[in-house]
């Protein structure tokens, strides 16, 4: 009965974090560049997940589920979120004490790669400096800035223990 809660905990908190995506975070756009708020949202939580899987599952569904609600490619934001998953449950996996400075390396590492692979494959027909000066960067800077204030805000204690 615990892991059935444990999943219906994470279905609802990710079902909260893409309305939020959908519905609230356009809101909050800057020259056309809205924070990525799942992504952020999947890199942390998957740092302490029990099992890696549930963050790519939680990445591919969650992603897959954003891009029919917004119309966009299909699976492209599934494909990011699940690297995104991957990488922060293999971090969190592999390290018992995470420090900001590695959650910042992490962040600044996998919210540039996703948000490139995003940019370069949905804006393919732009010349790549356009693409990069114009949404890359901006989006980086701003995802970067909200992943920061999280990060400086909240704990990042392990509350499991490492296998």
């Amino acid at each position: 009965m615990n892991n059935l809660q444990n999943i219906l905990r994470e279905i609802t908190l990710l079902v909260t974090v893409i309305l939020c995506q959908w519905l609230i975070m356009p809101w909050f756009a800057l020259y056309e560049t809205a924070p990525d708020l799942l992504l952020i949202y999947l890199l942390l939580r998957s740092l302490h997940l029990e099992k890696p899987a549930i963050a790519v599952i939680g990445g591919f569904l969650g992603g897959f589920t954003f891009d029919w609600l917004t119309g966009g490619f299909t699976g492209l934001s599934s494909l990011t979120l699940l690297l995104a998953g991957f990488c922060g449950a293999l971090t969190g996996r592999e390290n018992e004490k995470l420090t900001k400075t590695s959650l910042l390396i992490l962040g600044f590492c996998v919210i540039t790669f996703c948000s490139g692979l995003q940019l370069f494959i949905r804006l393919a027909g732009l010349p790549a400096e356009q693409i990069l000066i114009s949404h890359l960067l901006p989006l980086i800077f701003y995802n970067l800035t909200i992943y920061l204030v999280y990060i400086n805000l909240f704990s990042f204690k392990k509350k499991r223990k490492m296998i």
